[in-house]
């Protein structure tokens, strides 16, 4: 029983130094724009039409949000077409931003997508 309830502590000492390492900040939705989209078909270039296997087509989206005088740009795939109608620019979010993921939260939404570049805005005076 001992045991257990140092297996219990230890977790829960781990969970709140992970949670205190990567705190979700205030941002700003600056921009979702298409980048473009791709299906089963495009791997399988010059088949005959009806040869090729059904699949979804998916949507990629460069997401750009903004928290103090940082910009992250994160990359997203989607099913939805109209998936960038459901947000609007200037929207607040919550971001939580690690080496290689950018979790945005925004419009009830929890979008997890890969980090593409972090860049600090030259004369930025957020007051952040």
């Amino acid at each position: 029983m001992k045991t257990i309830h140092c297996a219990v502590a230890t977790l829960v000492l781990l969970g709140s130094a992970f949670a205190a390492e990567h705190f979700t900040k205030h941002g700003t939705l600056v921009s979702i724009v298409l980048q473009g989209t791709s299906s089963v078909a495009d791997n399988y270039p010059g088949a005959q039409p009806g040869r090729v296997p059904p699949g979804p087509v998916t949507y990629s989206y460069e997401i750009t949000v903004q928290q103090g005088c940082i910009e992250y740009k994160g990359l997203y795939d989607s099913y939805k077409r109209d998936f960038a109608k459901e947000f609007k620019a200037n929207e607040k979010v919550e971001v939580v931003a690690s080496k290689r993921l950018l979790n945005v939260q925004a419009g009830g939404n929890s979008l997890r997508m890969s980090l593409a570049s972090r860049r600090v805005i030259a004369n930025c005076n957020s007051g952040e």
